[in-house]
């Protein structure tokens, strides 16, 4: 990923009890392909800010991957778990 990567407690946790390390965050977040896009939708907790969701295959299944924009470089990860 070329962007800077910020993720919050809630995915990090979500991602260690499926089993994933940071290294197996990253290398899932790596391998994530444009056909792998399933909605953008707003945030319900911040008007105007929208997030992107992606259907991401794992050793463990299919992911739900949450991501949010904050700011030009750096995209901030918000879930990361089981769909």
């Amino acid at each position: 990923m070329a962007a800077r990567l910020r993720a919050t407690r809630t995915a990090v946790e979500s991602a260690q009890v499926l089993g994933f390390s940071a290294d197996g965050i990253k290398a899932t977040l790596a391998s994530m392909r444009p056909s792998m896009f399933y909605k953008s939708m707003p945030s319900e907790l911040r008007p105007g800010q929208w997030q992107d969701v992606y259907h991401v295959p794992s050793v463990v299944g299919i992911l739900y991957v949450k991501f949010t924009d904050e700011g030009i470089q750096e995209f901030k990860l918000l879930s990361f778990k089981a769909k």
